[in-house]
């Protein structure tokens, strides 16, 4: 990939293999994190698990360090963001 972002992937027993609407590894779940923006105001984000994981992923490698799985990745950006899994 030219950004250097590695995706993220869906376990093969997930089913969005056979039908991406029918996913259920919960990569397409949504989390929510708050920081504040230069100006100290709180800007709100959401984005997806995958995202999350890819996002988290590409930081590491340009620190110098490689996750050993996916779960770790996701692990470490709920830590550090302090993110919260969204529910509707």
């Amino acid at each position: 990939m030219e950004s250097g972002i590695v995706a993220a992937k869906h376990p093969l027993e997930c089913n969005w293999h056979r039908d991406w609407h029918d996913c259920n590894c919960g990569l397409f779940n949504i989390l929510v994190y708050s920081e504040l923006d230069h100006q100290d105001k709180i800007v709100v984000h959401r984005l997806t698990v995958e995202n999350a994981i890819e996002k988290q992923i590409a930081y590491a490698k340009n620190m110098g360090y490689i996750y050993p799985s996916q779960d770790d990745a996701l692990s470490e950006f709920v830590a550090l963001h302090c993110a919260k899994y969204e529910t509707i």
